[in-house]
C-alpha cells in the first residue's frame, strides 16, 4: 500500500489529554469541543516520536467540523532535537529550552506557547484538514490547534492522524523518474494528489465491515439497512432500539410468520417496547 507505514492516531479524551497542554476546551464522546462563548481553545501535542532521525513525515488527517465564523489554526513543526532557542521571559535575549518543558510549564501563557512555535519556525495552515506533510523532517513532530470561534456552534474535533514515513507513488516508477528526484518536487507533490485520493478509497474499503455493524456504524447507514430490512417508519425510532432491531434482524427472521414471532414476551427480550 502506498500510504505511510505508520501513523500516530488521536480519537479518545485520553489520547488528547496525553502528553499535551489544552486550554478552553472539553470533551463529549471522545469529541474535542470548543468552549460557546467564543474564546479561543488551544491544544498543543506533546512530541510524537516517530524513533527514528530524519523522518519524512507523510500525511495530517483531521475529521472536524467547523461552523460558519469559525476559525482553526494548525501549526506543525518537526526537528530532531526537542531544544531550541526562544525569547527570554522578559524579552532581553534569549534562553534554549525543552519544547515539551516550556510548553508544560504552567507558569507560562498558552498565548506565549504559540507564539513561540512562532518564533521557532512552525508552519500555519486555516482549516486544513487533509495535508500532505512537503519539508516536515525530524524524528518529532509537536502540533498545535488553535481554535477561534465567534459562533454559538461548537467545532468538533472527532479526531487526527498523522502517517509516516513518506512512500511515495515515485517510488514505484522506473527508475529514469526517480533519478535526481527530490521529496517534495514537482512530480512527488502531483503524485501525492491522486495517491491520497487512492489511499482514501482503500481505507473506506477496509473500514466497510463497521458499516455493517450495527452497534458502530453511524446513524445515516443504520437507516439505510433498515430500509434494506424492510423496516417501516424507521425515522421514528428510537436509535438505541433500531440498533437492536437490526442487530437481532436475522434470528427474528427466522421466526416470522410463527407465533413466537409476534410474542410480546419475545420482543421484551428484546427490549424494543
Amino acid at each position: 500500500m502506498a500510504s505511510g507505514a505508520k501513523s500516530f492516531v488521536i480519537n479518545r479524551e485520553s489520547d488528547w489529554k496525553y502528553e499535551s497542554v489544552l486550554s478552553n476546551l472539553s470533551f463529549f464522546n471522545d469529541i474535542l469541543l470548543s468552549k460557546k462563548n467564543g474564546e479561543n481553545g488551544v491544544y498543543i501535542s506533546g512530541a510524537f516520536d516517530s524513533g527514528q532521525a530524519e523522518t519524512v513525515w507523510h500525511r495530517l488527517r483531521i475529521d472536524m467540523e467547523i461552523p460558519g465564523g469559525a476559525i482553526v489554526n494548525i501549526r506543525i513543526y518537526a526537528s530532531d532535537s526537542a531544544d531550541v532557542i526562544v525569547p527570554s521571559p522578559g524579552g532581553e535575549g534569549k534562553l534554549k529550552t525543552d519544547i515539551n518543558k516550556y510548553v508544560k510549564d504552567k507558569s507560562i501563557d498558552i498565548n506565549r506557547k504559540i507564539d513561540m512555535l512562532d518564533y521557532i519556525g512552525s508552519k500555519k495552515y486555516v482549516n486544513l484538514d487533509d495535508l500532505l506533510m512537503f519539508g516536515f523532517k525530524g524524528r518529532y513532530l509537536w502540533l498545535c490547534l488553535e481554535i477561534i470561534n465567534y459562533e454559538k456552534q461548537r467545532v468538533k474535533i472527532k479526531s487526527v492522524k498523522l502517517e509516516f514515513p513518506r512512500v511515495s507513488f515515485v517510488d514505484y516508477l522506473p527508475e529514469i523518474y526517480r533519478e535526481n528526484e527530490k521529496d517534495d518536487s514537482f512530480l512527488a507533490r502531483y503524485l501525492g494528489i491522486f495517491q491520497s485520493v487512492y489511499i482514501d478509497l482503500e481505507d473506506r474499503i477496509d473500514n466497510t465491515p463497521v458499516h455493517f455493524d450495527a452497534e458502530k456504524t453511524s446513524k445515516d447507514f443504520l437507516n439505510w439497512m433498515a430500509d434494506w430490512l424492510s423496516v417501516k417508519n424507521a425515522s421514528i425510532w428510537g436509535e438505541k432500539k433500531l440498533r437492536t432491531l437490526i442487530k437481532e434482524s436475522v434470528s427474528i427472521y427466522k421466526m416470522k410468520g410463527t407465533k413466537a414471532s409476534i410474542s410480546k414476551k419475545n420482543i421484551r427480550e428484546l427490549n424494543l417496547l
